[in-house]
This record gives C-alpha cells, structure tokens and sequence, in this order.
C-alpha cells in the first residue's frame, strides 16, 4: 500500500508540472477508450485516488481530525457532492449533456476530492516534507528544461503591439515555481540549500515571465512576514543574488532584458496594454451576467456575458468572477468558505508550525496568480491547491494532537502516588508535574 500510494502521488506532481508548463496538451492525452468515450490522464489518476479514499475511510477507520479541519473537509464534501448530485444530473436532465461530457466538464471541479485523498491517504505514507520535496524536484527539473528550452530555441513568446512577450513556458508554470521559492525560502532549514532553491524559484519566475506572477510573489511575501515576521537575512540575500541573476541574463539576452522590464513596469498598470484591459472588460462583463445568471449557467448552454460565443468563449481571468460566473452563487460561495477555512487554520497555527505559515503564504500565492488567470480550478494545477490545503489540515492535526498527548502525559503525573508511610500505612504524594 505504501509504494502503492507513494507512486500515484509522484505521478500526480509529475502530471500536474508537465501538463502546466506545456499548456494543456498533456491533459487531452487519451489513455484508453471505454467505448466511444475516451479516458485521459487525469480521469486514470483521480480515478485511482477516489478508490483509495473510499478503502481507507470505509476499511480503515481513520481517527476524525479536530473540529476546525472537519470544516475544512465538510466544505469540501459539500463542494464536490453539489456537483455530482446537483449539477451533474441538470446537465444531463435538463440540457441533454451525455454524463461522461458532464463529468469530464466538471473535473477540475472534482478534483477537489484530491484534498481529503492527501489527508487521509496520502500523507499517511508521504510525510509532509517529503511531499514539498516531491514538488520541489519537480519544479527544478521544470526549471531544467526551461532553460536547456531556452538555451536551444531561443527566447520564445509572442507579439502584444510594439512588445514582445516572452514566454518560454506556459504561464501557468508559475504556480510551481513558486511554490521552489516560497519552500526554499522559509521551509528549508539548511542556508545553502534554502539558498538554492529559492533563487531556482526566483529565476523560473523570470524566464516564465508572468506579470501575474511577479504580483502574487509580491503578495504572498508580504502575506509571510505578517504571519511569521522572520526570515528578513534570507529575503534580502536572494532579492540580491536574484538581481546579480537578473542583470547576468539580461547581459546574455536583450529579449529577456526588455521582457521583464516591460512586465514589472507595467504589472500593477490594469490599462497597460490590450491584454490587462481585455481581463478588467471580460470581469465586468461577468459581473454582468452573475446578476442575471446567478445560478451560473454558462458550462452547459455556452451562454456567456449574455452573448452566445460557441466554442470560442473566452472566461473571465479572475478566479472569483470565473468561480461566480460559471459555477454560480451555490457552488461559489461553497469554495470561498473553503479558502477561508484553509487561511484560518494556516494563520492560527502560523507561530507553532513554519509548515503552516509557508502554505499559507503559498495559497495566497496561488490565489493572487488566479486573480489575474483562469488556472484556479484547472485539472492541470488543481493538485497544487489540493496540497498546501491538506498540509494546512495536516499540521493543525499534528499540533491537536500534541497538545492532547502534553495534557495526558501532565494528566498523568500530577495524579496522586501511594507511598509506604513511617507507621507502615499508605498515605498519598502528588506526584511531580511534567515541568519539575
């Protein structure tokens, strides 16, 4: 069971930083046809973390979490139940959508179950520092092919105007690269290592070349030391070596000089160019159609901003319109509690466990990325939200339970021992506290 698990967790980290930094091409690759319906990667992967899910709640009985992550996790069933039970069947009663077209629609959606998956089965056989290791591994050997990619093909992008957009990865990639430099940074515990892998994180950042990107690292850094206020050496040693980092590849390549110039001057500019203006039109434009549709109809009659599109819509980049606008006020506000549940934990528990200020951070990393993209409920990246939320529920599991092990163990030896007493009798002693 343990290799078992072992090895359909790396495939999921594997799948999700192969199938991010590639656009999703990895995800429309069919493994198998069952009929006329194909099977993809991801529905094989999720498929296989359902079943050890319902095996190890159904055989093995595990002990329930404490009540705040209960919350967390009863969000999360609500969640994924409403679009199996609610959402599925309108789609197939009401808009004659086949349930396999529904559920393949639906997936990112339902990958969601990937949370309770890695509390209760996967962490369970992957301990919490081997499984950040997993995705840093992953994002360094990413952040290898980037660079052998741009070494051998060039910069490669496209053209906005006048500028050119680098692009050497997908953007998407971002996500992984910064979760390298977040853990790197304030979870490593070793300098040179930390060192490393948080400038690893850095340099993807640059060479993905992602406005959002620079943004949400912004953001989850100020996020960081408001809940942990520590870590200043190692923030101004890599902000340093980044800019040494920075101005060598900018030396190698006037591309990427003007790329990224252009980017972190114009990254907090929402009328900077056609693009930010297109993302702040299409969020107002949804807005506009959650006040008709706030149920959220758009995923099965391709009705979108009151405008029928086809097969060309194109979503809002904002994760909360995106979550409003297709999934509705139900299903949406369903998630949000989710988050906020997620980000209580991680900032109760931020000065007893460095685990939970890190994932912290790095959800409000992944959140700020998809202020500004439509990743948020992605099957490529949906594993990279499953996990810092598991790790939140894990570490304020762990923390339970080792207060109630100190109150046992206090328990016990401040109970009263019998000793033989000068006439011979028994008479009582306090027994010594944990702390003599």
């Amino acid at each position: 069971m343990r290799y078992v698990v072992r090895a359909l967790v790396v495939c999921l980290v594997a799948f999700s930083a192969i199938a991010i930094a590639t656009e999703p091409v990895l995800t429309h690759v069919v493994l198998i046809w069952v009929g006329s319906a194909p099977v993809y990667i991801f529905d094989v992967l999720l498929a296989a973390c359902v079943g050890l899910l319902l095996y190890s709640i159904g055989l093995k009985r595990p002990v329930p979490p404490p009540n705040a992550d209960r919350l967390v996790l009863r969000l999360n069933a609500a969640y994924v139940l409403y679009q199996v039970l609610v959402v599925v069947p309108i789609a197939v009663i009401i808009y004659g959508i086949s349930v396999g077209d529904a559920v393949t629609s639906l997936e990112g959606r339902i990958g969601m179950v990937l949370i309770p998956f890695f509390v209760f089965v996967g962490l369970r056989y992957v301990p919490p520092r081997q499984l950040v290791g997993f995705v840093n591994a992953a994002a360094v050997l990413l952040l290898v092919f980037a660079l052998y990619r741009y070494a051998t093909d060039g910069p490669q992008g496209y053209w906005e105007g006048t500028e050119y957009r680098l692009r050497i990865l997908w953007g998407g990639s971002v996500l992984v690269f910064g979760w390298l430099a977040l853990t790197g940074l304030f979870l490593e515990r070793r300098g040179l290592r930390a060192y490393a892998l948080s400038l690893a994180g850095v340099v993807g950042i640059i060479i993905v070349n992602h406005r959002a990107g620079y943004v949400a690292l912004l953001f989850a850094l100020a996020v960081q030391f408001l809940a942990s206020r520590r870590s200043a050496k190692r923030i101004v040693v890599v902000a340093v070596a980044s800019i040494v980092v920075g101005i060598a590849l900018s030396s190698v390549s006037p591309v990427l000089r003007e790329a990224a110039s252009y980017s972190l001057r114009t990254m907090f500019n929402a009328q900077s160019d056609s693009t930010a203006q297109d993302r702040v039109e299409r969020s107002r434009l949804a807005w506009d159609f959650i006040r008709v549709h706030p149920l959220g109809d758009y995923t099965w009659n391709r009705t979108y901003y009151l405008v029928d599109l086809g097969d060309e819509a194109f979503e809002p980049h904002n994760f909360v319109f995106q979550a409003l606008d297709k999934q509705g006020v139900v299903s949406a506000g369903l998630v949000f509690a989710l988050i906020v549940a997620a980000a209580r934990l991680g900032w109760k528990n931020r000065h007893a466990s460095r685990l939970s200020a890190v994932m912290l951070s790095y959800l409000a990393f992944y959140l700020a990325f998809c202020l500004f993209n439509t990743n948020f409920d992605a099957i490529e990246n949906i594993v990279l939200f499953a996990i810092p939320v598991a790790l939140l529920v894990d570490a304020d599991r762990s923390l339970r339970r080792r207060e109630a092990a100190d109150i046992r163990a206090n328990a016990q030896a401040s109970l009263p021992v019998l000793s033989s007493g000068p006439d011979g009798g028994r008479q009582a002693v306090a027994g010594r506290t944990a702390g003599s």
